[in-house]
């Protein structure tokens, strides 16, 4: 229990991880709204909480409380409010080069990285906005959606992939680090 208490006293990664999830739905119900995205709970549900817990996985999305529990242990702790920090100094210099430091940062890469398997805050907004709990029968099924025009049915890691690269042409990184200051 004490390292979850240092954890969440840790106002960086708090207030990082809980700014990126409010933004991204933010704009991912801008987007549903602007019908870019169709067939998703954007609009319908409001964004999940974050809480830092003790899981056996480094990230899981509770329905019924509507929150996204992330496990941060105490090493990557640090790892993290160093990225974190490298980040925001990045993007001071460079805001274009967020993208491709977050790809380079073994650590912020694993939580928010743009991959084709998706990372892991990513992947468990994609079951909020997909609004799917995790279920050993049909947790990453092919599901039917309209992107950008086109309606077909997509796997899990692609819809979560192809909504979050609309999320950041709409900006989430700009917002994200001015969100910080």
């Amino acid at each position: 229990m004490l390292l979850i208490e240092v954890i969440n006293n840790n106002p960086l990664i708090y207030k990082f991880f809980t700014n990126f999830i409010t933004l991204f739905w933010t704009l991912g119900q801008k987007l549903e709204r602007n019908d870019i995205i169709i067939e998703s709970s954007f609009t319908k549900s409001t964004a999940p909480k974050l809480t830092i817990e003790n899981l056996n996985e480094l990230g899981h999305f509770d329905a019924k409380d509507n929150k996204i529990a992330l496990q941060v242990n105490y090493l990557s702790k640090y790892d993290l409010t160093n990225s974190i920090i490298k980040l925001i100094e990045q993007a001071k210099k460079d805001p274009q080069s967020i993208s491709s430091y977050i790809k380079n940062d073994n650590t912020l890469r694993e939580y928010i990285g743009t991959t084709s398997v998706s990372k892991v805050i990513v992947h468990e907004l994609a079951h909020v906005w997909r609004h799917q709990e995790h279920s050993p029968s049909s947790v990453h099924d092919v599901h039917n959606m309209t992107l950008e025009g086109i309606n077909k049915l997509y796997t899990f890691d692609d819809s979560a992939s192809i909504v979050y690269n609309l999320i950041l042409q709409q900006g989430l990184w700009s917002q994200l680090i001015n969100s910080l200051f």
